[in-house]
């Protein structure tokens, strides 16, 4: 989730043990933390935009580029304090900080689900120094504001002590727009978000630009810093051939791997390419990288002149951010109508925000209208490999998610959201990503990695 941007990713961390944990020297045997994902199903694409058309009426100047309904959200349990505080949170590489309910935020406060972090309950709480201790986070999709303070994180049995966190007293947008409805599972209610991105992207180091107060490191970089992971690395795997239909239902997604890569693959099947510093800050501060092109491949005209499957829709080389928090694909705005009309002619507009020129798209009768072809992107290798660049294809088909009324009208519906979006801020969102095991390196030389699934 972007600061200015909107998300829906999670990840399952299993139990906080309550036996002994291990003691510093036994952590000097690091291994990578392996976590099952479970991809979580929530309410009906049609129910989720239209409950985001009716926040834009309400607030203006709000923009919900979330589609919380799409499957392929994970969820995850994340353990805080002593003893353990379980939360639900999404997974996002699109931003930095990791927030959860703090113990008066109601359901009134964008808090849905009752659960809260109570610091009197935990032993191993403490505050932060007062002139940092203010967490105001800005997304297109709301904010959450709230205070910072450090506990310890239980990662099955192990442990990471004095961690940075925020406790927040209001929530708007997404998350706090989630179903609530009676027929949900309240255990799919997201409480808050994990943040994957770099320690530049904080809240606190935005506003602590003077550099008197250095910021603080994320979870994944505290983790590899205190020796509890092998590498700086992480993994990302969506099971995608997991085709559960009940809303009620948390089923096996996948799995997350800390300090290493999926043993899926094998690493020489990776191809990378370099983490963009931001362009202002020359900082590193979101998973960006280059994209130099995106081209569709008709496969009906491979018999045809190579001038449409060879057109460029960028006009220039752009940089793209990689967020695991976003579910659409998000293109420059003068680029995604005629993308997605290239792919399907009778695409229709499904919503758009007059304010940001947002606009959503969907496909009339979706079951006649597949063409088969790839969206193909064009990245630069890092010069870890003999080619200058590596491509990322996805079927058309997998840029579909099938709408419906959720019983509004009573009938079935042939209609299908696309998975891409205008913005005026390119995003390659997670259900692109699925498509791929991605790595995600902050080590000294910042790169993401992608693999394609092995086929079973």
């Amino acid at each position: 989730m972007l600061l200015d941007h909107c998300c829906f990713l999670t990840i399952v961390f299993f139990m906080c043990s309550t036996l002994a944990l291990p003691t510093a020297p036994s952590l000097k045997v690091k291994k990578p933390i392996v976590i099952p994902a479970h991809r979580m199903r929530q309410s009906s694409i049609r129910l989720d935009l239209e409950r985001q058309k009716k926040s834009r009426l309400h607030h203006p100047g709000a923009l919900e580029l979330d589609v919380s309904g799409v499957g392929g959200a994970l969820a995850i349990e994340l353990n805080i304090g002593t003893p353990c505080q379980p939360f639900l949170l999404l997974f996002d590489t699109g931003s930095s900080d990791t927030w959860i309910p703090g113990q008066n935020c109601s359901k009134n406060d964008g808090c849905l689900s009752g659960r809260v972090y109570r610091p009197d309950r935990s032993k191993t709480f403490a505050t932060v120094p007062k002139d940092v201790q203010l967490f105001n986070a800005t997304y297109g999709s709301g904010a959450a504001i709230g205070t910072y303070f450090t506990d310890t994180i239980n990662f099955n049995g192990t442990q990471l002590k004095n961690q940075t966190l925020a406790s927040v007293h209001k929530s708007s947008g997404s998350l706090a727009l989630q179903s609530t409805d009676e027929n949900d599972n309240q255990q799919q209610i997201m409480d808050g978000v994990f943040g994957a991105g770099f320690p530049d992207l904080t809240v606190m180091a935005h506003n602590n630009e003077d550099e008197r107060h250095p910021s603080y490191n994320p979870i994944l970089q505290s983790l590899y810093e205190a020796g509890l992971l092998p590498s700086p690395v992480f993994s990302i795997y969506l099971n995608e051939n997991n085709d559960s239909k009940d809303p009620g239902d948390i089923t096996t997604g996948g799995s997350l791997v800390l300090g290493g890569i999926h043993d899926l693959i094998d690493e020489k099947q990776l191809r990378y390419t370099k983490v963009v510093q931001d362009e202002q800050y020359k900082k590193y501060m979101h998973w960006t990288a280059m994209i130099t092109s995106i081209r569709l491949d008709h496969h009906q005209q491979q018999q045809k002149s190579n001038s449409t499957k060879q057109k460029n829709f960028l006009s220039k080389p752009t940089v793209f951010t990689f967020d695991t928090g976003t579910t659409m694909t998000l293109l420059p705005k003068e680029m995604a109508a005629p993308l997605i009309r290239s792919i399907w002619p009778h695409a229709q507009v499904d919503g758009s925000d007059e304010t940001s020129g947002a606009s959503y798209f969907k496909i009339p009768n979706c079951s006649k209208n597949i063409p088969s072809g790839n969206l193909t992107l064009e990245l630069p290798s890092d010069g870890s490999s003999l080619e200058p660049s590596f491509t990322l294809s996805v079927p058309f088909s997998n840029l579909l998610e099938p709408m419906n009324d959720g019983g509004i009208s009573g009938q079935e519906s042939d209609i299908c959201q696309v998975l891409i979006a205008s913005w005026d801020v390119p995003i390659i969102g997670n259900m692109f990503m699925a498509n791929f095991i991605t790595t995600f390196d902050f080590g000294d030389v910042k790169r993401m990695g992608f693999a394609p699934i092995p086929s079973h």
